[in-house]
């Protein structure tokens, strides 16, 4: 799955940046994954047109048009506080186009969601890179308006009409999961520790509406 960037798409602070290291006037970001659950990788892969000798945590390949560093083996990616231009420019093609890019490719996916390992796991993607596109990920879920929410119905919905079942006795669990509301997720198991600001859970509210 493939995303065009027009130049005009980038904040204004890297369009130096395009005369500078020659790029043009189309940029690209894609992700590239096997179509079936089972052949999803542990790590993968990046690439700038070719591949780079850089292994990722994230669960599928991911294409830029970096800016690369001066060996051509790996990208401009300084992780401290004295950040220059070409380095923030490759963290924002990570932070912005990758991650919804990557929520429409969860979306078209074939299989289910519920469980599936394309959800990357915030405590196993460690490396600065997955890190980063990992947690801009869920930033980016939590307003998403992409149907990557599977109810226990196993229709999809989006994240705003969503609820989460989680917070409760196994009890309420268990009464929830045999009334089967149209809006209840059950959380894939990645998402354990993320604490979502927009996405809603179940309340004494919702329980008390769902049971009348």
């Amino acid at each position: 799955i493939t995303k065009r960037l027009l130049k005009t798409a980038f904040p204004e602070e890297f369009h130096d940046l395009f005369k500078k290291h020659l790029l043009p006037e189309v940029l690209s970001v894609a992700l590239a994954v096997n179509s079936s659950e089972s052949s999803i990788p542990s790590r993968s892969k990046l690439f700038s047109f070719l591949p780079l000798p850089i292994a990722t945590q994230f669960p599928v390949h991911v294409h830029a048009s970096f800016i690369l560093a001066d060996d051509r083996r790996s990208i401009r990616f300084d992780d401290s506080e004295m950040r220059n231009a070409e380095s923030t420019f490759n963290r924002w093609l990570l932070s912005e186009p990758a991650p919804a890019l990557y929520l429409a490719l969860l979306e078209s996916w074939p299989h289910s969601l519920q469980q599936s390992k394309l959800w990357p796991d915030p405590s196993k993607c460690i490396d600065p890179l997955a890190k980063l596109i990992t947690d801009s990920l869920y930033r980016a879920l939590d307003v998403s308006r992409r149907r990557v929410c599977e109810t226990v119905r196993n229709v999809r919905v989006s994240p705003s009409e969503a609820v989460l079942l989680r917070g409760v006795s196994p009890q309420i669990r268990k009464v929830l999961l045999i009334l089967s509301p149209p809006d209840l997720v059950q959380p894939p198991s990645a998402w354990h520790a993320i604490t979502f600001r927009s996405i809603r859970s179940v309340t004494p509210a919702y329980l008390r509406d769902t049971v009348r």
